[in-house]
């Protein structure tokens, strides 16, 4: 989950700002320093990630994302592959908001696939995501990933520079996470990532990303 977020980050700066995408397919390909999984301390490998977006011009996009390493209860790296579609607008008041359902798929490790909506609201450069996890047989799953809330400020430092700071806050967790991460164009649609995240194994990630 995490690393198909990050993905979405290093490719856009900031994945929850107001959608404004241009119609039709995008593709990406991105290599990381690690994979921001922060549930998996033994897996320290550079990570590649892969994807795939449509945008329908109307709003509504789908996308797929395949992340390589350990996920869950995998022994070996099998990866991870995201497959989303959702539905996003800004109103003329500038708020903005999107509603996205993505399933989360673990090769050879059928037990640990799960679903997961997500609800973004939003005003200029803040804005608030609610995620909740559903099990294969669509009952909540709490045990799978904890319902969190993540509350992101978005800003540019300078032409080629984009930045954001995440704060997130897990159901039964007294702790507050943290993630600051920074972008930096490179022109023909080539860009160099930094992102600090304090989970349970805090980590600097690394990143190049390439968009087609």
């Amino acid at each position: 989950m995490k690393s198909f977020k990050f993905a979405l980050v290093a490719v856009a700066t900031a994945a929850v700002m107001a959608p404004a995408h241009a119609q039709g397919l995008t593709y990406s390909v991105g290599i990381f320093s690690a994979n921001t999984d922060d549930k998996r301390k033994d897996d320290v490998r550079p990570s590649l990630v892969l994807g795939a977006n449509y945008d329908f011009g109307n709003g509504f996009y789908a996308g797929a994302a395949y992340t390589t390493g350990k996920f869950g209860g995998q022994t070996k790296a099998r990866g991870e592959l995201a497959l989303s579609v959702g539905y996003g607008q800004e109103l003329s008041s500038g708020i903005f908001y999107d509603l996205n359902a993505t399933r989360y798929v673990y090769p050879k490790s059928g037990s640990e696939n799960y679903n997961e909506l997500g609800l973004t609201l939003g005003y200029g450069p803040v804005s608030a995501t609610y995620y909740k996890a559903f099990n294969t047989d669509g009952f909540v799953s709490d045990s799978v990933s904890p319902p969190y809330l993540d509350v992101t400020y978005s800003f540019d430092i300078n032409e080629k520079v984009s930045s954001y700071v995440t704060l997130t806050k897990t159901k039964d967790d007294s702790n507050l996470g943290f993630e600051l991460g920074a972008s930096y164009d490179l022109g023909n649609s080539l860009s160099a990532s930094a992102t600090y995240e304090k989970g349970a194994t805090p980590k600097v990630v690394l990143g190049l990303t390439k968009s087609f």
